[in-house]
């Protein structure tokens, strides 16, 4: 009947709290944790949740894409100082692309460290993305807010995040 329909809609939902639980705390059971402990663990769920994942993914092959399309843009002819408007246009706009994105990944990094604690910098994979989008996240907001040239160090980091 109703009853057993809204059971099973409930069990997906418990398997992702009950996996996220074990991930940020091991064997302790949910009921066991205090108030903050589970938030954090509602909110690892999230990640749990295939869409979110899907996402998250499909955003770094968005952003893959357009770094691709910035370096083809580019051209290889270092000794030309003039600028096509090509080249121009595409430096502009990815200044802000990478802002964009960027912030995205700085905010899944903010929010997976807030659920997983510690744990979840005990992967190398983690750390080197960890570092590749802090050190990116810096070198951008300086990039957009300054004429210094930091865009090829942000190019080399570029790389490094799809390299991961």
């Amino acid at each position: 009947g109703e009853g057993e329909d809204l059971e099973t809609e409930k069990a997906p939902n418990v398997v992702r709290l009950e996996t996220a639980c074990a991930k940020v705390f091991g064997k302790r059971p949910y009921e066991s944790l205090n108030t903050f402990e589970r938030v954090r663990v509602q909110v690892a769920s999230w990640f749990e949740i295939p869409v979110v994942d899907i996402s998250i993914i499909t955003m770094v092959l968005i952003y893959s894409v357009a770094i691709f399309f910035d370096l083809g843009v580019e051209g290889n002819d270092c000794d030309d100082t003039t600028f096509t408007w090509e080249e121009q246009y595409s430096n502009e706009y990815m200044k802000w692309i990478d802002l964009v994105f960027l912030s995205l990944f700085m905010l899944e990094l903010t929010v997976k460290s807030f659920a997983y604690g510690h744990k979840y910098f005990k992967s190398s994979v983690t750390m080197f993305d960890t570092t590749i989008v802090v050190v990116s996240f810096v070198f951008t907001v300086i990039s957009v807010t300054s004429d210094n040239q930091s865009s090829t160090i942000v190019r080399v980091l570029r790389l490094g995040r799809i390299i991961r």
